[in-house]
């Protein structure tokens, strides 16, 4: 496989390296997901909440503690590994366009990687959030507490925390470097935090090469995937190769990224989020593929049910990232039905008659015209996949049958 993997590298052109935090263990950081990670220790607050826009908003001083301890303490001792090194080499030699990495450690361009993209922004850099003045490593390291600004501004770390959109221009910049491809490696990444996992799909090249310790969404698509992890494949990791996550659905995810029904503003605030409280409700329905991405969730239940076409289905624990939503609840309160016109099925959206207690739904005219595009877009891609399409054909026939139910009561 070794081998193989040389071939592919020295007869591209154009190639193009997605790495994650498992690129980065060897200069001694800890991944996230692996056993051994950040997710799997032990704090007052779920790692994930504590990396949160909110959590440093609401409890600054929490979040430095934690930051210094687990972030940034790492990132000033790592230096740049065997992979760093051998990238930059490949950027000199013209082999490899980019680096797009979700890591924030800075050490591509340590090891002389010129074309970085960063999505999840650097550690190493820092700004006031009053003034916007920047701040290097040195001083975040020299600071004690609650870092401050001369203007009294907090300074806060130039990395993108959950809750927090991606920067435009690197989203821009890392899809342009994977369209224009024609060979992708994907390393050092579990594939499970959008939108950064949704860029593989724009990749069109003639070798997608998957290299990680565990399953990703990114396997079924590769030409090559190197399983590091030793001895034969799990149960899990075969069960999940066989209905593994669709590339229909990953797009379907990403179309409503950053598109909700009332744009910008949050439609929870006008129901105190009803449709998020948790506790008694019955939860939503997960499409085909995604129970993998939710299944270690701290934000949600995920439950077998016979009422979901096999499917199971997911409860919020009371509120969560809306970037890691399920597709069930960015669709809200609508619903792409899949109608057959002359010997074709196309998507409407229309109100979820099972959404009766969101009250859009007293004034659908006050829906923003983009989310109905949107979740059009989403049938479109769902009809795509052979699993989602035979889902999303027999829940939009219950529906139907609900939605002509009602109009007779």
């Amino acid at each position: 496989m070794k081998n193989e993997l040389s071939q592919i590298i020295s007869q591209s052109r154009s190639l193009v390296f997605f790495g994650g935090a498992g690129v980065s263990t060897e200069s001694g950081i800890p991944d996230f997901r692996s056993v051994d990670g950040l997710y799997n220790q032990k704090y007052d607050y779920p790692p994930e909440q504590m990396l949160s826009h909110t959590f440093f908003e609401r409890k600054t001083e929490d979040f430095y503690r934690f930051y210094r301890d687990k972030i940034l303490s790492y990132a000033v001792s790592a230096k740049p590994n065997a992979a760093h090194r051998k990238l930059a080499e490949l950027e000199e030699r013209g082999i490899l366009s980019a680096v797009v990495t979700q890591n924030i450690d800075g050490l591509h361009q340590a090891a002389g990687s010129k074309n970085v993209f960063e999505l999840h922004g650097s550690v190493l850099r820092n700004y006031c959030t009053r003034c916007g003045r920047n701040f290097d490593i040195d001083y975040m390291i020299k600071s004690e507490g609650v870092p401050h600004c001369s203007c009294g501004g907090v300074i806060k770390p130039d990395v993108v925390l959950y809750e927090e959109a991606l920067d435009d221009e690197t989203v821009r910049g890392a899809v342009s470097a994977i369209a224009s491809a024609d060979t992708l490696i994907i390393a050092g990444t579990s594939m499970v935090v959008y939108p950064a996992a949704g860029l593989v799909n724009y990749f069109n090249g003639k070798h997608l090469v998957v290299i990680n310790m565990s399953p990703t969404s990114a396997d079924s698509r590769g030409s090559r995937s190197i399983d590091l992890r030793q001895g034969r494949r799990s149960a899990r990791r075969d069960r999940y190769m066989k209905n593994n996550f669709k590339s229909g659905l990953q797009k379907a995810l990403d179309e409503l990224e950053n598109i909700t029904p009332l744009k910008p503003f949050n439609c929870g605030k006008l129901c105190s989020a009803r449709c998020c409280s948790g506790g008694d409700n019955y939860g939503m329905g997960l499409f085909p593929g995604e129970k993998e991405l939710f299944e270690s969730s701290m934000d949600f239940e995920i439950n077998d049910s016979e009422g979901n076409f096999g499917e199971p289905v997911i409860v919020c624990r009371g509120g969560c990232d809306r970037r890691k939503r399920p597709l069930a609840c960015r669709i809200f309160p609508l619903f792409p039905l899949a109608v057959e016109r002359e010997n074709e099925i196309v998507i409407v959206p229309v109100p979820d008659p099972r959404a009766g207690m969101c009250p859009l739904l007293r004034c659908p005219e006050k829906i923003d015209r983009r989310f109905y595009r949107a979740v059009r877009r989403v049938g479109e891609y769902l009809l795509r996949d052979e699993d989602s399409r035979k889902y999303l054909l027999e829940l939009s026939s219950e529906i139907t049958d609900i939605a002509e139910l009602a109009e007779r009561l």
